[in-house]
């Protein structure tokens, strides 16, 4: 059972109000519903705009509307606050001032950790992808090796049914060796095989950690707006 969203109305419309605003429309418990400001250019106001929320240039619309439960005055003025608590309804809790501020704070505080968490997430992230991407050039090169060594052993395993076919009954020794080389050329090949397909599995994680690392940084840019 879900739990009902706290219903919202900000008054004042400067950089407090927008940085407000920016975290409650990202909050699922919390629904704003109309933000004041006797600017109609105010940073809160424009982002409100923005983002469909009702704007108004008279405060008495917020404090009078009956789908609000919390006003958040942000306006710091006295007469704003003596308006106010004159005209809300009982109901209606208000959170003013100091109370404000502290909760502006905060959610500047919450960004910051955010934004180090990320940093340090994606930094991390980024270490893991190089050391990944290293590794895989290792891998690459060890993969060419064994090829060359396959394609010796295959050489030599025909060399030696060469030398048994041509040394006839004497020649069984041969055969023997020539075997035992082609079974492992094709051990070495299927090996190589399978190297190469953990590889590219490895080559696929690393373009998704590239991904990753990149809505990571998005998000950071996000928070620093």
């Amino acid at each position: 059972m879900s739990l009902e969203k706290v219903r919202i109305g900000i008054i004042g419309g400067g950089t407090g109000g927008e940085e407000l605003l920016k975290i409650f429309l990202s909050m699922d418990s919390i629904k704003v519903n109309c933000i004041a400001d006797i600017d109609v250019d105010a940073p809160a106001i424009l982002l409100a705009k923005e983002e469909g929320v009702k704007t108004t240039t008279e405060i008495m619309d917020v404090i009078k509307a009956r789908e609000i439960d919390l006003i958040i005055e942000v306006t710091g003025s006295k007469e704003v606050l003596a308006i106010i608590e004159e005209n809300k309804r009982s109901e209606v809790n208000v959170i003013t001032g100091n109370a404000s501020f502290l909760l502006f704070n905060i959610i500047q505080e919450y960004k910051r950790s955010q934004q180090e968490l990320l940093e340090t997430v994606t930094n991390h992230l980024v270490e893991v992808h190089d050391n990944i991407g290293e590794n895989s050039r290792d891998v690459n090169k060890s993969v060419m090796e064994i090829e060359k060594v396959t394609s010796d052993l295959n050489m030599l395993a025909i060399n030696a049914s060469i030398e048994a076919a041509h040394a006839g009954e004497s020649g069984k020794g041969f055969s023997v060796v020539a075997g035992a080389v082609k079974d492992l050329a094709n051990k070495s090949s299927n090996l190589v095989q399978n190297i190469e397909e953990v590889n590219q599995n490895i080559i696929n994680l690393n373009e998704k950690i590239t991904d990753a690392v990149a809505d990571l940084r998005t998000q950071n840019l996000d928070l620093s707006e």
